[in-house]
């Protein structure tokens, strides 16, 4: 049966998985690689490959690889969130302008699932850095008590992103986290 699958792309997507798991991510790369090719269509496997060239820190192959991703996104706000977080490892760190360039595909998976905990983090992160520590404490702030109620993850990714900004403000967030919503 599986001599017969080989190139199945969802085999090829479910083998890079378990190669991950193993801690072979180049072995899993080839093959969510493969799996992107062989169903042109699905986000999934093109979306799991973005993720470990980030975490790999190959820009010169996530740049290719985005407008692809962003072309099978279809608007999904998981998609997007993958956008979001490769566009702002591609990003100028010293560019303000290269910085709010990703804000509205941050915006755009706020908008469709408020509480992201990608999204969350990215968007303190650029307040911070393109306005001010004020207008990032400010914006922590009137989330809590929002409509709708953010989950407890959401505001352990807020309070993690906080602590990445020295914001000072990581003890109310986890205050918050205790009193809000499970997810």
């Amino acid at each position: 049966g599986l001599r017969l699958q080989a190139d199945n792309p969802y085999f090829r997507f479910h083998l890079g998985d378990a190669y991950d798991r193993l801690g072979e991510s180049e072995l899993a790369m080839t093959e969510w690689s493969k799996a992107a090719e062989g169903a042109r269509i699905w986000p999934v496997p093109l979306g799991r490959l973005v993720q470990t060239v980030m975490l790999a820190g190959r820009g010169d192959i996530l740049k290719s690889l985005l407008p692809r991703l962003e072309e099978l996104s279809g608007g999904d706000p998981r998609t997007l969130a993958i956008i979001a977080a490769g566009q702002a490892r591609l990003a100028d760190r010293d560019s303000d302008e290269s910085i709010k360039a990703v804000l509205p595909y941050v915006d755009r998976v706020l908008a469709a699932r408020p509480g992201d905990p990608i999204a969350l983090q990215l968007k303190l992160a650029i307040i911070a850095k393109t306005q001010s520590t004020d207008a990032a404490r400010a914006w922590v702030a009137s989330l809590a008590g929002g409509t709708p109620a953010l989950p407890t993850t959401a505001y352990l990714a807020l309070a993690r992103a906080a602590e990445g900004e020295t914001l000072g403000i990581e003890e109310a967030i986890y205050k918050q986290a205790a009193i809000s919503r499970p997810p």
